[in-house]
């Protein structure tokens, strides 16, 4: 094989692995929270639509964790107080790990006071 045909074998290799994946576009955090069942549970306005679940406008609420504490029950899901037996879901298995950190940026920039 001549030395130009594997440079450019090398950069077409190259170029078509850092293409993300057809058919998993990464969705933004607002795309993630409206478009993967967060506001059934959370709402649109991130107050709550089911006893005991986080309201995200409260004042030194749940918004005011880390980052990571909040990574961890997105990624694992969640169990709060007085939520009548319901529990947040694990979407690792749902959402690319940066999605869940859009989320999670997203959630702070709309909501936390």
């Amino acid at each position: 094989m001549k030395k130009k045909t594997k440079i450019a074998l090398a950069a077409t290799f190259a170029v078509a692995i850092s293409i993300p994946a057809v058919g998993h576009a990464e969705k933004t955090g607002e795309q993630v929270f409206k478009q993967t069942g967060c506001v059934s549970c959370h709402g649109v306005s991130g107050t709550g639509n089911i006893p005991g679940v986080p309201d995200f406008t409260k004042e030194n609420g749940i918004l005011v964790k880390d980052d990571s504490v909040l990574i961890d029950h997105i990624t694992n899901g969640y169990r709060s107080e007085g939520n009548n037996g319901l529990s947040m879901p694990s979407y690792k298995r749902r959402l690319q790990p940066t999605e869940i950190e859009n989320v999670v940026k997203y959630l702070k920039q709309t909501f936390k006071r």
